[in-house]
């Protein structure tokens, strides 16, 4: 009997943590595209790497934030026809998901935008007050 009872109560504990669910980000910033741009920059090795760049404003504040995923997009031939994907202007639920301040005049922010239903971009600031 004793051991009947620990094995429910095993299953039971087992049961309720597994219905607990994982803890979901939280997005309480709300940003707001102004523009976006897909940027290519070539180095001497012919070797192109395209950048997802947004114009933003955060509670007011300008911002031009990169996306963390740069692409490589072409080697030597730059006529081909490449997937590029701009993020539409519009309000976009985000979070900070890192804060680094060595001193009070530099910071490096990582922020990560819901752009769709279950798709998170991450962004890095790269830009203040200079859009």
């Amino acid at each position: 009997m004793k051991l009947r009872t620990m094995f429910a109560l095993a299953v039971l504990s087992l049961a309720i943590c597994a219905s607990g669910s994982a803890e979901k980000p939280k997005y309480s910033l709300t940003v707001h595209v102004v523009s976006s741009d897909y940027s290519i920059s070539c180095n001497s090795n012919y070797m192109c790497y395209g950048l997802p760049k947004l114009n933003v404003t955060i509670d007011g504040k300008k911002y031009i934030l990169a996306s963390e995923n740069a692409a490589v997009v072409t080697g030597i031939n730059l006529q081909g026809t490449y997937l590029v994907n701009v993020l539409k202007n519009g309000n976009y639920p985000a979070r900070i998901v890192k804060d680094y301040a060595e001193n009070p005049a530099e910071y490096h922010r990582v922020i990560e935008l819901q752009v769709a239903a279950g798709v998170a971009r991450r962004y890095t600031v790269v830009g203040e007050g200079a859009n």
